[in-house]
């Protein structure tokens, strides 16, 4: 199955996740909460996929993160946040390969949306 990065600054819905992703078969490599760790973890660990919230602890933003991973990879990245304002979705939509869950989330959608992530991307090179 798939490693994944999850990066969300609630430990509670990072547990959450954790759980609900090992009981299904994934690999979490780590669990962050600051979108300054992001670059350093993804080129250690490697992960598949990320699931990354937009609003983190620290100075940067799960989207500032995800740009930065953008530079040198295509890894998907399936946002989750509850911010529904314009500013935050239009810049989500300039990243490419990337997904969005809303909060709260249905673990199955979770779940599907890892499974379309990690299939329509493995056509994305």
């Amino acid at each position: 199955m798939a490693k994944v990065l999850i990066v969300e600054d609630s430990m509670i819905v990072s547990f959450h996740i954790r759980i609900l992703l090992e009981g299904s078969g994934y690999e979490v490599v780590a669990c962050l909460t600051r979108g300054e760790d992001v670059e350093d973890a993804f080129k250690f660990y490697k992960p598949d996929i990320i699931l990354l919230d937009v609003m983190l602890d620290g100075t940067m933003s799960g989207i500032e993160a995800a740009v930065i991973i953008r530079k040198s990879s295509a890894c998907p990245i399936i946002f989750m946040s509850a911010l529904s304002d314009v500013a935050s979705l239009e810049a989500i939509q300039h990243v490419e390969n990337t997904f969005q869950i809303g909060k709260p989330f249905d673990d199955e959608d979770v779940l599907r949306t890892i499974r379309e992530a990690t299939t329509r991307s493995s056509f994305i090179k």
